[in-house]
């Protein structure tokens, strides 16, 4: 863990941004994958609206797609643009 915990404290905001824009893990990548065809969350209006219909007492009528898709968004998260 010392070794681990030495290297991290070397890296450099710099350093980390770049890992995440080679991940694509930034602002704009996460920008693109809401409006993407491959979004998997494109079909969770429908999925949530048919568990609804199915088993009213599982979905509360006041939550929606985007209550669950924003459930992340109360954390603490920010992603360097690309």
């Amino acid at each position: 863990m010392t070794i681990l915990t030495g290297a991290w404290n070397k890296a450099t905001p710099e350093t980390i941004q770049n890992c995440f824009k080679k991940a694509g893990i930034c602002s704009e990548a996460q920008a693109n994958a809401i409006h993407d065809l491959d979004n998997p969350f494109l079909s969770l209006s429908k999925e949530t609206q048919s568990l609804r219909e199915a088993y009213p007492e599982a979905v509360p009528a006041n939550v929606n797609a985007d209550d669950v898709i924003g459930i992340h968004d109360s954390v603490s998260t920010s992603y360097p643009p690309c």
